[in-house]
């Protein structure tokens, strides 16, 4: 059965639970067609005062991040964002294939070089701060 509001594209989000700007801007770029489905990453404090809170922060966000990867693909999106960029380059190149495999696994999406571009019925652009895109299904 067709989705009746998100007939063009789902997207799921994943985004930490501090974050207040990311899921606003989401849907107030999504054109007519598109939904926004959030998933939050539970974080203890929303600011950041020293390297062991920070190393905390980002190990609660490593430790949910499949939870709530599962929990909003429930949602059969068409995309997945994961709002967290910080995820995408710890560690660098090793930490960056690491992460890109984890998400290949719990996604079932293979990472892959983009196909030449095709015309699309809409077009959809993150903000700045967003992690990165996968599509969950094929």
């Amino acid at each position: 059965m067709p989705d009746l509001l998100g007939y063009q594209a789902k997207m799921a989000v994943v985004v930490p639970s501090t974050n207040t700007t990311m899921e606003p801007e989401l849907h107030a770029m999504a054109p007519r067609g598109v939904t926004i489905h959030t998933a939050r990453l539970r974080l203890a404090q929303a600011t950041i005062r020293s390297p062991e809170e920070a190393q905390a922060a980002v190990a609660a966000m490593q430790s949910g991040l499949e939870t709530a990867i599962h929990d909003v693909t429930t949602a059969e999106p068409d995309h997945l964002v994961i709002g967290v960029s910080a995820l995408s380059f710890l560690n660098g190149l090793a930490g960056r294939q690491r992460f890109e495999e984890f998400l290949a696994k719990i996604t079932a999406v293979r990472s892959r070089p983009r196909p030449p571009q095709q015309p699309r019925r809409s077009s959809f652009t993150t903000s700045r701060s967003s992690g990165c895109c996968r599509r969950t299904r094929r």
